[in-house]
């Protein structure tokens, strides 16, 4: 479970988020949606502990954030042009970094670690690329070896930063099949997204973020009210066609 209390945060004088309070529970398939600069991806990287809090608190499990990150892996995928893909560097090595927690000081991988690494390559099946440089996969391949690296820490969380970046619509459909049965076996889901058909096929539920907490309902249950409060007016709705 995340508890997110009296969250704010600014840049300078510039608010970024102002008042949030959300529950997540166990098992949630969450998806947090919002126009750019909602301060989405801070209040990933807020629960997170990679920037420091200014105001207001954030639980895992009802211990305080950066003291639980210092003693459980999180998996996390970040934005894909984070990632370096001209790095020389091959799938089957980039995943194992998934294991760097457990490494204490300079310790090598373990036939252990290299087990886990390729059972999550195979699940997410990218199996055949194992050995292949990344700078070689497609955009829906390079997601599949992120995610295999963020199972390989065996961590109950997944969060995501807009996963579906530079993947074509097949790629995107399969990644987020893939994640609900993920979601299914157990991990809690948090991803930002854009697609709201399409999250409203997978997620559990919708976070409604533009720099304060608009909603927090589920994706079939949204208004049209609460969306145009998050996106503004120039917001539109369009008919899913089946």
């Amino acid at each position: 479970m995340i508890e997110i209390k009296n969250l704010s945060w600014k840049a300078g004088h510039r608010t970024i988020l102002e008042n949030i309070n959300l529950l997540i529970e166990d098992n949630d398939f969450i998806a947090i949606v919002g126009p750019n600069g909602a301060g989405k991806s801070t209040l990933l990287k807020l629960i997170l502990n990679m920037i420091p809090m200014q105001q207001g608190n954030i639980l895992i499990n009802n211990i305080q954030n950066n003291i639980y990150l210092k003693n459980h892996p999180i998996a996390y995928l970040p934005q894909k042009e984070e990632i370096d893909s001209g790095f020389p560097i091959k799938v089957i090595d980039l995943v194992l970094l998934g294991r760097m927690f457990y490494k204490k000081l300079i310790k090598r991988f373990t036939k252990e670690d290299y087990e886990i690494a390729l059972k999550n390559i195979d699940l997410v099946g990218i199996i055949h690329l194992k050995d292949k440089y990344i700078g070689s996969l497609s955009g829906g391949e390079f997601q599949r070896m992120l995610l295999a690296r963020a199972l390989s820490t065996e961590s109950t969380y997944i969060f995501l930063d807009e996963p579906e970046a530079g993947v074509d619509k097949t790629g995107v459909n399969n990644f987020f099949k893939l994640l609900k049965l993920l979601n299914q076996q157990g991990k809690t889901i948090i991803t930002i997204s854009h697609d709201l058909h399409m999250l409203s096929d997978y997620c559990t539920s919708l976070v409604c973020l533009n720099k304060t907490l608009h909603c927090h309902s589920q994706p079939k249950l949204l208004t049209a009210k609460e969306l145009h409060n998050t996106f503004g007016e120039n917001f539109h709705l369009i008919n899913k066609e089946y």
